[in-house]
């Protein structure tokens, strides 16, 4: 989740707008904000590094640690 204007242009933007919903989600991400764009940026690069080579068919979750057992979206623990 990114709170930039790219994530603005999204179907998410009326909810950021919102100041309690969008505390609500902030509230469920241990990193305690929104990612910003260059956040994204850098996993990305991360991934196109010549040290990550041995590095095959992974997922790689930039999240802020959202899904690190917290409660998401009000619906209880993940997993």
């Amino acid at each position: 989740m990114t709170s930039s204007d790219m994530g603005a242009r999204r179907r998410g933007a009326a909810l950021w707008a919102i100041p309690e919903a969008r505390a609500e989600v902030v509230a469920t991400v241990p990193a305690g904000r929104f990612a910003d764009p260059a956040d994204i940026a850098d996993a990305s690069l991360f991934l196109l590094g010549d040290r990550v080579s041995y590095l095959t068919g992974e997922c790689l979750t930039v999240d802020g640690g959202q899904w690190l057992g917290k409660r998401v979206y009000g619906r209880g623990a993940a997993g």
